[in-house]
């Protein structure tokens, strides 16, 4: 016979307990894609999600942001209805990350659907999601990067970046790695003009009324340029005068020097002569113009890839203009007699030449165009990566800047007025004036940016299967500076590629 409080237990309603998981396995990696995770597997994101929650499967956080912040091993992304995920920053994973992407029911069930795919939205001038280390897998994930935003003034163009392996393995499954469009490089700023490179004006010789028993030449001055000088020549000394006021005997005045440097033609910045008896003293020869400097060659390379992303490569400069000559001192004149402010009659030595100009210096060379960014899927650094059932979609690349002008050399300079004559002693002669600086040569145009699927350096890719790219346009390369036929080299055409492997330079 059944007890009464026997049968009063018998008879109660029972509490229904489901068993989400009648295994008793957690299935953290979905070995088995019809029985849904354990909650304590990892962290759950949601973008439909309320605010402030706390990665769990009833509490999801809204983005990959917060949940990379807690440094997961596994992350559980509802894919439902394609959500996506804007994200403001990009997305950093340290040290490996399991990120699974194709649950729908998340209210609840978090059910596994093959054809469910969540997608990360990245911020513009952002890597959309970069994996440093580890093992990772992305699986039913969408990773797809903004377009670049405008290009700065003087600066290279951006690039637009869907995901950066950087160390490790990384396993992408049933995923697809979009990359917007880039922006072009700015065309290279301007050099104004330095007065810091101007020649210097030459110092004016002695008057023969000038105190002292001898009228030396002024020495020239000097402009010191970064890549060498310019000196104007000295004045040539006015003439020794000895004897009597009622018998002098006057000799020849001295010759200017020749300006520096010296260049083929002997005629340009030679130093005057002085005065003889039978001869008047020259003036100074003008300084010729520095030589304009070399335009800029081709840039070398096609930019580098590392853990940053892609940088383009910077196109050359263009060469620094040389100094100009130093114009050639004026010769000195002759001695003679003459009444200097007072009533007696003196013996005067002669009025000493005046001192050549100095020449500008070169202008600095005009910078090159800044390279164009780039547009790429993967970026592949030291990391072994595997691609089954992925899709890489790319936008347009950056066009190159222009290359900028030289820098306009140094101004020329004015020589050394002559020595002021007195009484039967003539004038010296002038200094010559300095050459203007050369300018500074036209700088290369700027590279243009590529449209890669896959952009690696090191590592390697291995169990491609299934992969498709579809592809935007290359960047095209900007002119350079000048007119022809001094023009800086023109920038090269960016690449165009399914994979390019940067440290061979060749097509993966």
């Amino acid at each position: 016979m059944i007890q009464p409080r026997v049968a009063k237990a018998l008879l109660a309603p029972r509490e229904v307990v489901q068993v989400a998981n009648p295994t008793g396995r957690k299935n953290c990696d979905l070995t088995d894609k019809s029985m849904p995770p354990d909650g304590s597997c990892g962290i759950f994101v949601r973008s439909s999600a309320a605010a402030g929650g706390d990665g769990s499967k009833e509490r999801p956080f809204q983005h990959f942001a917060e949940a990379a912040a807690k440094s997961p091993k596994r992350v559980y992304a509802c894919g439902e209805m394609g959500e996506t995920y804007p994200e403001e920053i990009g997305v950093i994973f340290n040290d490996g990350v399991k990120i699974y992407g194709g649950f729908t029911a998340c209210d609840g069930a978090w059910t596994w659907s093959p054809e469910a795919r969540a997608t990360l939205q990245g911020p513009a001038d952002a890597i959309a999601l970069t994996l440093n280390g580890g093992n990772n897998r992305l699986e039913n994930l969408d990773v797809v990067a903004a377009n670049a935003s405008a290009a700065d003034a003087d600066s290279p163009g951006k690039s637009s970046i869907a995901l950066l392996a950087n160390g490790g393995t990384v396993t992408l499954v049933n995923s697809k790695l979009e990359a917007g469009d880039a922006t072009s490089g700015a065309q290279a700023g301007t050099i104004t003009d330095d007065p810091m490179l101007n020649g210097i004006d030459g110092d004016p010789g002695l008057a023969a009324c000038s105190p002292g028993f001898t009228h030396d030449g002024p020495a020239g001055p000097v402009t010191r340029c970064a890549d060498g000088q310019s000196e104007g020549g000295k004045g040539g000394d006015g003439g020794a005068v000895t004897g009597t006021v009622a018998s002098p005997m006057l000799s020849a005045a001295g010759n200017g020097a020749s300006g520096v440097p010296a260049t083929s033609e002997p005629t340009q910045g030679a130093g005057g002569t002085g005065e003889t008896a039978g001869q008047s003293c020259t003036d100074g020869g003008n300084g010729a113009a520095g030589e304009p400097g070399a335009p800029a060659g081709p840039s070398e390379g096609l930019g580098t890839i590392d853990a940053n992303g892609y940088t383009g490569a910077l196109a050359n400069r263009g060469g620094t203009g040389k100094p100009g000559q130093g114009g050639g001192g004026g010769g000195g004149a002759r001695g003679g007699v003459a009444m200097c402010g007072g009533s007696a009659r003196v013996l005067l030595p002669g009025a000493s030449g005046g001192a050549g100009g100095s020449g500008g210096c070169g202008g600095q060379g005009g910078h090159g165009g800044h390279p164009g960014g780039s547009s790429i899927a993967l970026v592949v650094v030291e990391a072994t990566v595997s691609l089954d059932g992925v899709s890489l979609v790319t936008g347009n690349a950056g066009n190159g800047g222009a290359g900028g002008e030289g820098q306009l050399g140094g101004s020329s300079s004015s020589g050394g007025e002559p020595g002021a004559a007195a009484g039967d002693a003539e004038e010296s002669c002038a200094g010559g004036r300095g050459g203007r600086g050369g300018n500074g040569g036209p700088g290369g145009g700027g590279h243009g940016g590529h449209s890669l699927g896959v952009a690696i350096w090191g590592g390697e890719l291995q169990g491609i299967s299934n992969v498709s790219l579809s592809s935007g346009n290359a960047g095209t390369g900007a002119p350079g500076a000048g007119a022809a036929p001094n023009t800086g080299a023109k920038g090269a055409d960016g690449l165009d590629q399914k994979c390019w492997n940067f440290a061979e330079n060749t097509p993966c």
